[in-house]
């Protein structure tokens, strides 16, 4: 009798780990693979039968080893497997509490997409990454009982064409969209806030005959997709290039029709010169946007620039784009293209920086990118 109750604690004892094994996702015999599950998209599924199976399992176990006849008293198998069903069901209910528990904080900390957590208001989409290359950050928000809330992740990837494309056109493209077809009035000898668009265009060596002329091919389709009002009084763009020197290639005043402005764009020579010295250029900007020089800047006017550059500025461009930043209030844009250097694009840029800089693999994206940027009528 000693050898037969000491069995039965031995194979109770054994049982338990096996229903442990099942209730966290363990397979056991009969139990569908997860494969399958995991195929149909049953996950939850898959832990309630682990869940039950094991439950049943252990009861028919019990009811085995238990039912039987003791010193020869029929034993009530009932009543003994029901406690010990009881017990069982505290111990999975338990088990999975404390499960639910971690897996609530977790969520807190860090909530799953597309989770509103009682909040009428969903996630916003995912914001660019604060790097170009190597690990950032993305967030997103939204406004949950009147408070904000901002979700963080970490992301590792390289910048794709389509999202690069989708922050330009958020960011630079969409902003300007209120210049269309604006029409300025006079108050005193002062304008309502026209924009004055300024174009910085690399033309060093290392930009190649083509790249050029694929450049100069995006900033004309892309002024007219802008459908900006360039007229007299209204709307401005002016066009520098830079390499070792700069060079004004037309003024704000130059032109004052979207099509003699294209068609200016287009006109223009590569005529490379040595190395790119963007910092030279940003300083002799500063004579571009100054209203007193004879540029044809606006006084009081929205400033905004837009760089493009194949690589590296030979001399750190930080300090000259921060004078123009701080005096002269220029919204400063970047787009990259082949091997540029991050950290410079950065230090030129406005804030939020991740919002300015933008990066394509090649002109010919460059190109691309402008061709599919179209207005809402």
């Amino acid at each position: 009798m000693e050898s037969k109750a000491m069995t039965t604690s031995i194979l109770l004892i054994l049982l338990l780990d096996v229903t442990f094994c099942a209730s966290i996702g363990g397979s056991i015999e009969e139990t569908p693979s997860p494969e399958s599950l995991a195929a149909s998209g049953k996950k939850a599924q898959r832990k309630q039968y682990s869940y039950g199976r094991a439950r049943q399992l252990y009861q028919n176990t019990l009811s085995y080893f238990i039912d039987g006849k003791d010193n020869g008293t029929e034993i009530d198998s009932g009543q003994r497997t029901g406690d010990n069903a009881r017990q069982v069901d505290d111990y999975f209910k338990n088990h999975h509490s404390v499960r639910k528990s971690k897996e609530n904080d977790r969520t807190q900390s860090n909530p799953p997409s597309g989770s509103t957590s009682g909040c009428k208001e969903s996630w916003s989409a995912w914001g660019p990454k604060t790097v170009l290359f190597g690990c950032g950050e993305r967030h997103r928000n939204r406004s949950c009982n009147g408070k904000a809330q901002v979700e963080r992740r970490t992301d590792c990837s390289n910048p794709t064409f389509d999202d690069q494309l989708m922050y330009f056109k958020k960011f630079f493209f969409k902003p300007l969209q209120q210049y269309r077809k604006q029409k300025s009035k006079k108050k005193g000898n002062s304008y309502e806030q026209p924009l004055d668009l300024l174009f910085l265009v690399d033309r060093s060596e290392s930009m190649q005959r083509l790249e050029f002329s694929r450049v100069c091919s995006a900033i004309a389709t892309l002024i007219k997709n802008m459908e900006l009002n360039i007229s007299p009084g209204n709307n401005q763009v002016a066009m520098v290039t830079f390499g070792t020197d700069s060079n004004v290639e037309f003024k704000f005043n130059d032109y004052t029709s979207i099509l003699n402005v294209q068609n200016a764009i287009i006109g223009i020579p590569q005529h490379r010169s040595g190395s790119s010295q963007l910092e030279q250029a940003l300083r002799y900007s500063a004579d571009i946007f100054n209203s007193s020089k004879n540029f044809g800047a606006h006084k009081g006017s929205r400033r905004v620039m837009l760089i493009v550059t194949d690589g590296q500025s030979t001399h750190d461009p930080g300090a000259a784009a921060k004078k123009l930043k701080q005096k002269f209030d220029v919204e400063i844009f970047v787009v990259g293209f082949k091997v540029i250097d991050e950290k410079q694009m950065m230090a030129v840029s406005s804030h939020p920086k991740h919002h300015h800089v933008f990066y394509f693999e090649t002109a010919q994206k460059v190109h691309r990118m402008v061709k599919q940027l179209k207005l809402k009528k």
